[in-house]
């Protein structure tokens, strides 16, 4: 999840106040949030001294090699927080959102890219963390709104030697256009993941049923043109 009550925004936020937890209790399996760290939140940096670091990974962006550290903080339940320990050359760093996780430009069209940027980054770092906190789980990945679907996408270039399945909540009914370019720039290639925006390109990947947070929102996916 792009979003929690350590970087709050909106309907997210309400929804990961309480759906980690239930998930464990209804499951009987260990359940881990995993979230960027971003770094001008105050309700993130507030924990800082309390994260306990579990490994470093490396992320390829533009042929360079951006440093992510694997942050563990436990209260009632793990959360996981990805923090790039590098700023793109000559870009916004990322996970730089301001006000809230969504708050890195004032420019529509510049906002939209930098957060599919980000939001690529977050899931390449993502599945990293995975194999760095059990490789030989059996994962099931649950997936909120676009931000987090590309973790989906990140899966069809990588070899895992444990499976892991996809599923998507979708809070509202809002997406983001993902230009080829954007994948290119992660090694992805576009063929395998074809379409003009995150949902296109990731909901043929994951398991069915998509689920929504209400009843609205599945009418507003299934029915308006």
């Amino acid at each position: 999840t792009y979003e929690t009550p350590f970087a709050p925004c909106g309907g997210v936020t309400a929804v990961m106040n309480y759906l980690p937890e239930m998930v464990e209790s209804v499951s009987g399996c260990p359940t881990t949030i995993i979230t960027p760290y971003h770094f001008k939140i105050s309700k993130t940096t507030s924990i800082a001294r309390s994260l306990i670091q579990i490994a470093e990974v490396q992320v390829l962006y533009r042929s360079e090699q951006i440093k992510v550290e694997i942050l563990e903080y436990v209260d009632r339940i793990q959360w996981v927080f990805l923090k790039a320990l590098d700023k793109p050359p000559k870009e916004t760093p990322f996970f730089a959102g301001e006000r809230h996780p969504y708050d890195v430009s004032q420019d529509k069209t510049r906002l939209a890219s930098l957060l599919a940027r980000d939001a690529l980054f977050f899931c390449f770092a993502s599945s990293s963390a995975l194999s760095h906190l059990d490789a030989s789980a059996s994962w099931t990945i649950l997936m909120q709104d676009w931000e987090a679907a590309t973790t989906v996408l990140v899966s069809q270039g990588i070899k895992s030697a444990s499976p892991r399945t996809f599923f998507l909540t979708l809070h509202n009914s809002y997406g983001n256009g993902l230009t080829d370019e954007n994948l290119k720039r992660f090694g992805i290639d576009p063929k395998t993941c074809s379409g003009e925006t995150v949902l296109n390109r990731a909901l043929p990947l994951v398991r069915n049923p998509i689920f929504t947070v209400s009843g609205q929102f599945a009418l507003d996916m299934t029915e308006e043109v």
